[in-house]
């Protein structure tokens, strides 16, 4: 145990221990009460397209949001994944001190690039089955009441069936939605647009010119 904390501060390895600390630290404090789920927690509603119809996904509107999809976070709390990954980084980097290198090293320290993305994958496949329960749980406190009305800007082209997203803050929180347009109209990215309604997958809001409903 002793051997296992001197190799964790040692060299390169601080980094990962230091991430680490602060996952505990956070869940330590969740225990208290000091914090709450949603510390930290990202205003990400926007998922791939999953009605099935053939509609193409609209123009990606940034890695960002993309690695935040594709790690689970648009449905699964930010921290829930994050400790997850933090976890696996650190015990990769725990393990990979096993070979034959000097420990914390620069040999160490490159490693860490792969175990980082082992470790996405790998908290990637571990939400994965918690996505249904707090997309649920979210829907269930979310009716769409706080988005439909909104004014959004549109973060890709949008015609016909096609998906696109947009974004608007609401009580200083940056959120993304998933959109079509409504019959006959279409969209340019930058454009502006009114929240309509929201479609019945809970996850689509269809938008509509917003100079029209003046």
């Amino acid at each position: 145990m002793v051997e296992t904390l001197k190799i964790a501060i040692t060299g390169a390895n601080i980094l990962p221990t230091i991430l680490f600390g602060l996952v505990l630290l956070y869940w330590l404090t969740m225990i208290v009460g000091v914090l709450d789920l949603d510390f930290l927690d990202f205003g990400v509603d926007a998922d791939v397209d999953t009605s099935g119809d053939g509609g193409d996904v609209g123009t990606d509107p940034g890695a960002f949001h993309s690695l935040l999809i594709f790690l689970n976070m648009d449905r699964v709390p930010f921290m829930i994944v994050m400790s997850v990954l933090i976890f696996a980084f650190w015990t990769l980097a725990m393990i990979s001190n096993i070979l034959p290198v000097q420990k914390g090293g620069l040999i160490i320290m490159v490693l860490f690039v792969p175990a980082f993305f082992v470790s996405a994958l790998f908290a990637k496949v571990v939400t994965m089955p918690l996505k249904n329960f707090f997309g649920k749980v979210k829907a269930d406190m979310d009716t769409g009441a706080e988005t439909v009305g909104q004014l959004c800007t549109l973060l890709s082209d949008v015609e016909g069936p096609r998906l696109g997203q947009a974004e608007f803050t609401s009580v200083g929180k940056h959120v993304v939605i998933n959109v079509r347009c409504a019959p006959g109209k279409k969209f340019a990215k930058g454009d502006q647009a009114l929240v309509l309604s929201k479609e019945d997958d809970g996850i689509v809001y269809i938008i509509d010119s917003f100079n029209e409903w003046e």
